[in-house]
């Protein structure tokens, strides 16, 4: 539950198994490395096409905050049934998942910039 993207695959992977959420570890990352492969593609579509070329990093924090905004605040709470405003464990799961998606969008965007050269 502390990590909402965990929490959110888990859930998820219940639900398409019929199995406990505790028990579905291996198929929550499977399904969060897929999600954050199929948003690294939908960057570099649209970095490519809009032809984006503005500071890496910016440009990467910018699509990892964009991408928890759309993507993972509105589907949260229905998906787990937890509010991201009234977490049991505060706001440091959402802090975390903020930095982390900022984290991700920068790397994403290094590797993006490199294969476009």
């Amino acid at each position: 539950m502390g990590v909402l993207e965990w929490h959110e695959n888990q859930c998820l992977m219940s639900r398409l198994l019929g199995k406990g959420p505790e028990t579905l570890t291996r198929e929550g990352f499977i399904l969060h490395f897929l999600n954050g492969g199929v948003a690294a593609l939908f960057y570099a579509v649209i970095v490519d096409y809009l032809s984006l070329r503005m500071n890496t990093a910016l440009l990467g924090v910018l699509f990892g905050l964009l991408l928890w905004v759309l993507t993972l605040a509105p589907i949260h709470k229905p998906i787990t049934g937890v509010s991201l405003t009234k977490h049991p464990l505060g706001l440091k799961p959402v802090l975390l998942s903020l930095a982390v998606h900022a984290v991700y969008g920068v790397v994403v965007a290094y590797m993006v910039n490199m294969w476009l050269g």
